[in-house]
């Protein structure tokens, strides 16, 4: 061997819910601890790695019985103690870009403080398989004391810089640590099944390793893989190894161990920086954002729920003399934890996971939903109301971290349509507050108002009377000429169901915007992989809401209009090829409807333009995207992202991607991108701008957008094909030209439908992620509701408090009816008062109750890269404050003045405030019956999309049974010719020789696995053929029931094969070195 020393982590990667269910890996955990623990009995050199995830140890020891988990606990404890069993310092591994920012840490917090339940947290942060990184990474895991993190995915630095770690620096100028694994994490998998090669496998993958090495004394290598039952027992093979050396040449290490390796070398590190979703060394599977939306969708809902209602309102209510609901929260977040783990929440994973997470999403906000009614009721019913009578009030939650001082409020009541003419509201400093009826179901009535000054995550009380005065605003609607226009806005809707935009602040005119443009895409649920062929948009054509309608305009209908806002409703039959041709190169000639129905929603108060768009879709292997072409030139953007808002280029780096030799030399990738993404991550808000001022666009649940200079789409949804004509106009029959133009145009992705969880075959990655397995509900048919708005400016970003106003867009005001009785809270009241100067820096992510006591918790980030003071006052009497880490752990006193708290934050920094209050002594009773919380009205849409049920048919059944037949087939020929080679070539050592028999044996192992996956994929398929099909249920009970006992013993072994044929990869790279 050389003279180096070479470091080996062993680990196991393990996904609770990804190619099979929870309730099939669960068991498999009890097997893996077992052996770990024999392991480490046996040999005291033996270390192991638990993946940085400490669920798994909580899912293992709940399937032991009490005394069992105890002794379990202690004898975990024990290694751990000892540094050989390394735990945290995450609770789950969840994807980085999907979940809140919010969620984020508390993975961390929670994962440290079950990891110390063990005696140690592992202070590095191991996310070795996750689908790319916030540029946030850094901030986060600096908060929490950890100074590297080991990864994979998303390094996109220039070829002659790739290396085994580098600085990453963050927007604050922090950095860490971050060590690239260029050749993944399993290149000495199962090492202990090769005894006869292992020095050699060793020294072979050291030296291809070596060049990257930054101390060139070490290099670090990986025995593990992912999900299997047995840890690699290389203790025994390691020592025979370092025996022959007469020294210690080979380590079994931990990351830690590791880390301080290159941190003592004081070797000279490149630095990288910002946001890491790069694919050219290992696939970066970007498609993962806006696959399975409905899950992100839920997803959404659900920390929303957690963190900007239940949490602050629950410590309010704490604050005031309640209880705080302590092991509820603890016990909702754990369970989104879990299913916001990568393959999970990013939809990669067989249907049937994903059914088990939609249940997960629905208990999680049942209980949260109960909670909060609760609370906000009990609130409700101590605020004095005497001064009724025999009237009623509405109260007004105002969950925003900042005053609303003019938001639209909207609900349903149920009163006589009569009764509630002339009726207004009154505020508690008796200002007329006027009310605007609308649509009546039931004996329900839909009222609008419009709240001024509710206090911070507090709440404020209106009161109603009747008053004859008649409401006068500048709000003019048009329904003639399809027009809506208020002091800020005119908004023209077209008769191909876009509007023009007439900004009347910066005198700007945006047409164009909200076209739907449709896309082929033969990818699976990792990667996108969009056909060119029959690119389709419906701008210029009308659009028609049957086919019966005459063919001379567009179904444009005033739906709403009075004098606080107007609602036009556009109808739309999007054609979209039904799918893909056989051979999945093309898209299908057959064309489907799908019907759209778009809600354009103006205030007469607001420069914001909302949208609510439901779609039905009913075609497949498609991505459709609504487009906001913004005529603003310029080479970059901003976007919401993770504790910050950035600047992005609008061109992507696409250089250097290779196509089909490996990207670096001596490396074996296990799949890398060929093209760099088309679709990126975002939080939510979009803005094209110059310095005069810009385009945003607003989004709830949508993760996914691009920027595209020019949009070169020629075909058109419901059109004749059009032509171009030498002038490089568009003509179109029955309507008027188009230029095309160069100009930044935003496209969100509202859905993307495919029907694989993973294939081998996509031009645009090279090799395979995932299982060739079909995945039916992928595809995404049935009805979805999307949000999104529309808010031109005047100046930059800051100016015009586009943080603030998504927030706004995001979170709705929740209304509740109450009677007159007494009560010891004011008619308005608010838990928490942020202000910075200057005005607008800080956002607000948390206010809670501390983990570890009875302190108050209050975060926030800084938006600006400068220092900016802040003050903080807070619903309660407040002893002391100290600054503290995002742990939670007190770092430093800070100053409190007249009740308030004062400090400065970093620029870009992550503030974690932590405050001893005196709480209040009020006594909450239970509500009467009269308070109740009252329904949204025109809030985000919380019902569950509805499937259609033709997901399968009895051809794509036939397809996966003559799969299955060929697959059968191949495996013959691939071990006929495997006893060929051995017969031939058995006897001879040569590494030539050795070379053929491997390379035949690993075309046995891939046609192995290549046949399980047809197997497996063809269960799941009959799976949803009986579900939709059978009308006996008798029968379709006893098929459903019998396909499942085989899915279940199946998903037992599923690993296997794939974890031999990957092995099997290893060896022959080995051989294969050796003959060059």
């Amino acid at each position: 061997m050389k003279d180096y020393l070479i470091y080996i982590i062993i680990h196991q990667h393990w996904d609770p819910a990804w190619i099979s269910q929870r309730k099939h890996t669960l068991p498999q955990l009890v097997i893996l601890f077992e052996d770990i623990l024999s392991k480490m009995k046996k040999s005291p050199s033996y270390k192991f790695t638990l993946d940085g995830q400490t669920h798994i140890i909580e899912d293992y020891l709940k399937q032991l019985p009490k005394k069992e988990a105890n002794l379990k606990k202690k004898e975990l404890s024990k290694y751990v103690g000892e540094g050989r069993l390394l735990v945290g310092p995450f609770y789950s591994q969840v994807d980085w870009n999907l979940p809140s920012e919010e969620l984020l840490l508390r993975n961390l917090l929670i994962g440290h403080q079950e990891a110390k339940e063990f005696g140690k947290v592992m202070k590095c942060g191991w996310v070795i398989d996750v689908f790319g990184f916030p540029e946030a990474t850094v901030r986060i895991l600096k908060g929490f004391d950890i100074d590297s993190v080991f990864l994979s995915r998303g390094i996109g630095i220039k070829k002659d810089k790739v290396r085994e770690a580098y600085w990453w620096k963050a927007a604050n100028k922090e950095k860490i640590l971050c060590i690239h694994l260029i050749e993944s994490y399993r290149n000495l998998m199962e090492l202990s099944a090769t005894p006869d090669i292992a020095k050699p496998r060793i020294e072979s993958k050291a030296k291809s390793l070596f060049p990257y090495s930054v101390t060139k004394k070490a290099v670090l290598l990986f025995d593990g893989y992912e999900n299997q039952t047995l840890a690699d027992d290389i203790a025994p093979l390691i020592a025979k190894i370092n025996q022959e050396e007469g020294k210690e040449r080979v380590i079994i290490s931990t990351p830690q161990e590791y880390k301080d390796v290159i941190l003592k070398s004081r070797a000279s590190l490149s630095e990288i920086k910002g946001y890491l979703n790069s694919g050219k060394y290992i696939a970066s599977l970007q498609g993962v954002l806006s696959s399975r939306i409905y899950l992100k969708q839920r997803q959404e809902l659900s920390q929303r729920l957690l963190e900007r209602y239940l949490e602050p309102y629950e410590t309010l209510y704490w604050l005031l003399g309640g209880r705080y609901p302590k092991d509820l929260l603890r016990g909702l977040w754990k369970e989104l934890l879990k299913v916001s783990a990568h393959d999970e929440v990013c939809g990669c994973s067989v249907d049937e996971v994903h059914r088990d997470a939609l249940l997960v999403y629905n208990q999680i906000e049942r209980a949260a939903k109960a909670e909060l009614k609760k609370t906000l009721r009990k609130i409700a019913q101590q605020i004095n109301t005497t001064n009724l009578k025999d009237r009623f009030a509405l109260v007004v939650f105002n969950p925003l971290p900042y005053y609303q001082k003019k938001t639209l409020v909207s609900t349903k009541v149920e009163l006589p349509l009569s009764a509630l003419r002339g009726l207004c509201l009154i505020d508690g400093s008796n200002n007329l507050i006027p009310l605007q009826t609308g649509k009546k179901k039931s004996k329900k009535v839909e009222i609008h108002f419009e709240a001024k000054e509710i206090p911070p995550v507090g709440y404020r009380l209106y009161t109603l009377r009747r008053e004859k005065k008649r409401i006068r605003t500048k709000l003019r609607v048009s329904e003639e000429e399809k027009i809506m226009e208020n002091d800020y806005l005119k908004v023209k809707i077209n008769d191909d169901g876009t509007l023009t935009l007439e900004d009347k602040v910066t005198a700007r005119v945006y047409p164009n915007l909200g076209y739907f443009k449709s896309e082929g895409d033969r990818g699976d649920l990792y990667t996108a992989s969009v056909i060119k062929d029959k690119v389709t948009n419906s701008l210029g054509v009308k659009v028609y809401p049957a086919r019966s309608q005459a063919s001379n305009g567009a179904k444009i209908s005033l739906f709403e209009s009075g004098p606080l806002f107007a609602c036009f409703k556009i109808e739309q039959r999007l054609k979209i090829p039904a799918g893909l041709s056989k051979d999945r190169k093309r898209r299908s000639k057959e064309l489907v409807e799908c019907p759209v129905i778009t809600y354009l929603r103006m205030t007469h108060s607001s420069p914001r333009v909302d949208f609510i768009t439901k779609i039905n879709n009913l075609a497949k292997d498609h991505r459709l995207r609504v487009c906001f072409p913004t005529g603003i030139q310029t080479s970059y953007h901003y976007i919401k992202h993770k504790f910050d808002l950035i600047k992005v280029p609008n061109k992507v780096d696409g250089s250097a991607y290779c196509s089909q030799r490996a990207p670096l030399k001596g490396i074996l990738s296990p799949a890398w991108d060929t093209l760099s993404p088309d679709g990126f991550s975002h939080d939510g808000l979009i803005d094209v701008s110059d310095k005069e001022g810009g385009l945003a666009l607003m989004s709830y649940a949508l993760p996914e957008y691009r920027i595209t200079t020019r949009d070169n789409t020629l075909q058109f949804l419901n059109s004749p094909t059009p032509q171009l004509s030498n002038s490089s106009t568009l003509q179109l029959s029955n309507s008027s030209t188009l230029q095309p133009s160069n100009q930044e145009t935003i496209e969100l992705t509202l859905i993307r439908a495919v029907g694989w969880l993973g294939l081998d075959d996509l031009p645009v990655r090279q090799g395979r992620a995932g299982w060739k397995v079909r995945v039916p509900e992928a595809q995404c048919r049935g009805k979805y509701v999307f949000h999104y708005a529309l808010f031109p400016h005047q100046g930059s970003w800051f100016k015009a408090k586009l943080p603030q106003e998504l927030l706004s867009h995001h979170l709705n005001l929740r209304v509740l009816k109450t009677d007159s009785h007494p009560g010891r809270l004011p008619p308005q009241l608010g838990l928490i008062r942020l202000k910075s100067d200057p005005e607008g820096s800080l956002e607000l992510t948390a206010i809670k109750r501390a983990e570890d006591s009875e302190d108050l918790i209050v975060r926030f980030y800084n938006l600006l890269k400068e220092k900016v003071k802040y003050r903080i006052k807070i619903a309660g009497e407040v002893k002391s404050a100290y600054l503290a880490n995002l742990n939670e752990e007190t770092k430093s006193k800070l100053l409190l003045k007249r009740g308030a708290i004062i400090g400065e934050a970093k620029g870009k920094e992550i503030v974690t405030v932590r405050i001893k209050v005196k709480r209040k002594d009020i006594t909450f009773c239970n509500p009467t019956e009269f308070t109740q919380l009252l329904p949204q009205a025109w809030g985000k849409e919380e019902r569950e999309r509805l499937l259609e049920q033709a997901l399968v048919t009895k051809e794509v059944v036939s397809e996966e049974k003559e799969r299955v037949k060929s697959d059968i087939r191949s495996l013959t020929r691939a071990k006929d010719e495997l006893k060929k080679v051995e017969k031939k070539f058995g006897g001879l050592r040569a590494p030539a020789y050795r070379l053929k028999i491997e390379k035949a044996r690993m075309k046995v192992f891939e046609a192995i696995e290549t046949l399980q996956d047809a197997q497996y994929s063809l269960l799941l398929t009959k799976m949803r053929y009986f579900e939709a099909d059978l009308k006996d249920l008798t029968m379709k009970r006893e098929k459903i029931k019998s396909i499942q006992e085989k899915i279940d013993k199946m998903a037992k072994g599923l690993i296997l094969p794939r974890a031999r044929r990957q092995r099997e990869q290893f060896i022959l790279d080995y051989y294969q070195d050796l003959n060059i």
